[in-house]
């Protein structure tokens, strides 16, 4: 069982949009809801590069300055925030991980613009760098723009994606959590890619019947997890589909049976170094317009 769930704000409406989310799952799993935000102080210009004269009260007035700010958002969160809230004063990343290390939540929710360039807050990109570094799950929203409301948490029925692997499996006991037994379907997903063999020619063609072992394998692979859980009262469905774009097929999938929250484990890691399931993850994350489970084992 979740014993608590934290909640990074970084000041914006929309990091607030999945205030109510967290909260419910917090509610639901007897779990506390730990709120942070993360000031980051103003930095002070090189002043002898600019001119010879410096203003001899001006290291003073940042530090009221800040100090002046960090008390607003306290007041801020402490009135606005059902939950217990924490500043921090520091970089946003370093803070937040110190403060994960230190409080050891079970859960990470955050939301997340999926922009980039100068318009994008600080939450956006500190949950690409969480989802890359912290071995915790991490429940990403898309926040909206256009009405700013908040996101509703709904499980009826949560999906999760498994390449077959244990490191894909490890996601599992994170859906289960978030899961309702006896009321969440839990669909298991398995995308398949096309089976090609070389003709005498060196030429790659499609081969029917390694597809077809392809797509019993991972049948017999599902079913067998399948059948653990639902041994444990969990309402469990499985589905394999062929697709050589597995990021496209696991969102097309989303989409067309109104997939509540996409489960996925991911490597976290980034460029030459990041393998497929982790690029997947990185495009299901960026290409979804509903929650998304990452757990980095």
């Amino acid at each position: 069982m979740y014993r608590a769930v934290m909640l990074p704000l970084d000041g914006s409406q929309f990091s607030e949009q999945a205030l109510p989310l967290a909260s419910t799952l917090a509610q639901r799993c007897g779990a506390q809801l730990k709120v942070v935000h993360v000031h980051e102080p103003q930095s002070e210009p090189d002043w002898d590069e600019i001119t010879p004269f410096r203003y001899e009260g001006v290291e003073r007035a940042e530090r009221e300055w800040n100090g002046n700010a960090v008390k607003l958002e306290q007041e801020y969160l402490a009135q606005h925030i059902p939950a217990e809230c924490k500043v921090i004063e520091g970089d946003v990343v370093a803070c937040l991980e110190e403060e994960i290390a230190d409080s050891d939540p079970d859960l990470i929710v955050m939301a997340t613009h999926g922009r980039s360039g100068i318009s994008r807050a600080w939450i956006g990109s500190v949950a690409d760098n969480l989802v890359r570094h912290i071995h915790k799950p991490i429940l990403l929203i898309r926040a909206r723009e256009a009405d700013q409301q908040s996101v509703e948490l709904r499980t009826d029925n949560i999906m999760v994606t498994l390449d077959g692997s244990q490191l894909a499996e490890s996601v599992l006991k994170h859906a289960l959590e978030i899961a309702e037994p006896s009321k969440t379907k839990i669909t298991l997903l398995r995308i398949v890619p096309p089976a090609y063999v070389a003709t005498e020619f060196n030429a790659l063609v499609q081969s029917d019947a390694r597809l077809r072992e392809r797509v019993d394998a991972a049948h017999d692979y599902l079913n067998v997890l399948a059948t653990k859980l639902g041994v444990e009262g969990y309402l469990v469905d499985t589905e394999v589909v062929v697709s050589a774009f597995a990021a496209g097929a696991i969102l097309d999938y989303a989409e067309q049976n109104n997939v509540d929250v996409i489960c996925m484990a991911t490597h976290g890691r980034s460029g030459m170094k990041r393998l497929l399931l982790g690029s997947v993850a990185d495009k299901v994350l960026r290409g979804s317009n509903r929650p998304v489970l990452l757990y980095r084992p």
